[in-house]
């Protein structure tokens, strides 16, 4: 119950960041729309401030937590500021609809709890030790060259891609690592409590797309609840594409 109860958390804490975000960058003219885009919007808001922290060479070990408090403490004030108003009842179908796709998609981490692996693909496998690394280590932090000649720690040669290779996308092992620093769990542990919180972000994401006007409701909550039901969608999370699943809710 605690490892799905930290998937609603944490769709919870990305949906109140990125809702005092676009309270500041949108109009009022459609707050339900801003509402279904709270969520990407925040796990955006996230990886950046940890990514710049990263490059003054904080690991996320310490600057996880302190971002989190950042990003908590500066959302409670803007939103206190500029009163922005929040459709409750628009959005409640809405947010009865992300509860039931979590437990359609997210159900065995009511059983299972943190033990929950899935297929343990080599994705997660690799996602997982570079998530780690960027935990424990600083932008361009001296590393032991005999623990990368004699591989004694995979981590660090996916590490050092992200360095000397080009396109290599880091928001997954950022996030990953920041759940990591909050829950002091291991990567395998939390691995699947946050791709099914980004799971839920891609959900209230479709449904933004549809939602153009204030009358666009009832097809808004008809994609969602196709996304939900979409058993293409659902393996990929399942599946463990945590890239994707994340890369999609942003596009």
């Amino acid at each position: 119950m605690t490892a799905f109860a930290l998937a609603l958390a944490l769709f919870a804490f990305w949906s109140v960041v990125g809702w005092s975000v676009l309270s500041l960058l949108l109009s009022r003219r459609n707050l339900l729309r801003s509402a279904l885009l709270s969520p990407v919007v925040g796990v955006a808001t996230l990886i950046l401030l940890l990514f710049e922290l990263y490059r003054l060479g904080v690991p996320v070990r310490i600057s996880g937590p302190a971002a989190s408090v950042l990003l908590l403490a500066g959302s409670v004030a803007v939103l206190w500021f500029r009163r922005t108003p929040l459709p409750s009842r628009r959005l409640a179908p809405l947010a009865a609809l992300v509860v039931a796709a979590a437990v359609l998609t997210g159900s065995p981490l009511l059983l299972h709890g943190f033990d929950w692996v899935s297929f343990c693909n080599e994705d997660m496998t690799n996602y997982v030790l570079s998530a780690r690394t960027f935990l424990d280590h600083g932008y361009l932090s001296a590393v032991d060259p005999r623990a990368v000649v004699e591989n004694r720690d995979p981590g660090l040669l996916l590490w050092l891609q992200a360095f000397t290779s080009i396109g290599v996308r880091q928001g997954s092992e950022l996030t990953l690592a920041w759940v990591m620093s909050l829950t002091g769990r291991t990567g395998h542990q939390i691995y699947m409590v946050t791709i099914v919180a980004l799971h839920l972000s891609l959900l209230a994401a479709a449904g933004a797309v549809v939602l153009r006007r204030r009358s666009d409701r009832v097809p808004a909550l008809a994609t969602c609840a196709l996304v939900a039901a979409s058993a293409l969608t659902t393996l990929g999370t399942l599946y463990q594409l945590i890239s994707q699943v994340l890369g999609l809710g942003l596009a």
